[in-house]
């Protein structure tokens, strides 16, 4: 496992490899060249927009093409059609001149960032205030090649889903609290169903809650959170809550994630309550030689629990 800040595709080597150049099996390319891994061009997609700094012909008085790009992510939407399958494709993003909070409200959008336009690995989400980054207003979304932060006095999600009933949103292959703080990574209310999470990394700097916190109004729903990397203790900042912490009323899956755990109290890595989420796979760690004193598993409901790493060792939950 690589952890150094190599690029993108070598930081973490089983999570997170990916060869970039020519499009494979219909890969989104920009110029020729791989967007961001796992972004896949819908067929009969709709159009795509652009979108960049000021300082790089960001405008949004522009029409949003490739070689007239608009200034926000908010006003690409604006242009999008819900259910069309658009592409907002951002190089670079100027936090400064968004409006906050990015409300996603097009179903079936595609808001993704490029990869090496930047001193950061991606483009940059990150709210001047105490407001979410991303809000999650429809479903069929997918986010993918962002790095997703905070200011220092903001305690909201850098991505909430809130409304009720939305339905196979998609997020994937982005950094949390890659080089500042978060406070919570993903918020999910209001029974999210369907959604994928997967090949994230969480909190190398640190954040101060969760990584991803699924609850309330019947939690989520057939969630699958699949290969990500959690700093639940990040390098810098205040050691964090938790790394997944769900209620779900209907199940879904949690595999093969990996957590870098404080080892102050049990469930820092996965708590659960609800029933019916199948875990396992997962990596729980505190440091080299350590031996961990407390359970990063914590089970509060009735799930199934296979086989997951403690340390190096296999057990099950508190």
């Amino acid at each position: 496992m690589v952890l150094a800040t190599q690029p993108f595709e070598h930081i973490v080597a089983k999570q997170l490899t990916v060869e970039y150049g020519a499009a494979v099996n219909g890969g989104l390319t920009v110029d020729g060249v791989a967007v961001v891994p796992g972004v896949m061009r819908v067929p009969g997609a709709g159009e795509d927009f652009y979108v960049t700094d000021a300082a790089n012909g960001g405008d949004d008085s522009n029409d949003g093409k490739r070689n007239s790009p608009f200034l926000t992510i908010a006003n690409a939407q604006d242009h999008a059609v819900s259910g069309r399958n658009d592409y907002i494709i951002v190089f670079r993003h100027d936090d400064a001149t968004e409006t906050w909070p990015i409300e996603l409200t097009k179903s079936y959008l595609h808001l993704i960032g490029t990869v090496g336009q930047q001193a950061t690995p991606t483009p940059s989400i990150c709210p001047p205030g105490n407001t979410h980054g991303i809000v999650l207003a429809a479903g069929g979304i997918e986010i993918a090649g962002f790095n997703l932060r905070s200011v220092a006095a903001n305690q909201k999600a850098c991505i909430y889903g809130a409304a009720a009933q939305q339905w196979m949103n998609h997020i994937h292959h982005n950094f949390f609290a890659w080089d500042s703080e978060a406070y919570d990574c993903i918020l999910l209310e209001n029974q999210q169903c369907q959604m994928s999470i997967h090949h994230n990394y969480f909190g190398v700097h640190g954040y101060d809650n969760y990584g991803i916190l699924g609850t309330g109004g019947g939690g989520v729903s057939r969630i699958c959170i699949e290969d990500n990397v959690f700093f639940v203790k990040g390098r810098v900042q205040a050691t964090g809550v938790g790394g997944i912490v769900i209620h779900s009323d209907f199940g879904g899956t949690i595999l093969n994630n990996v957590f870098r755990i404080p080892d102050s109290v049990d469930g820092e890595a996965i708590t659960l309550t609800g029933q019916n989420m199948l875990v396992d796979g997962n990596h729980a760690m505190a440091g080299v030689g350590a031996t961990t004193t407390q359970n990063p598993y914590k089970e509060d409901g009735d799930n199934h629990w296979g086989l997951n790493h403690n340390n190096g060792t296999m057990g099950q939950p508190a």
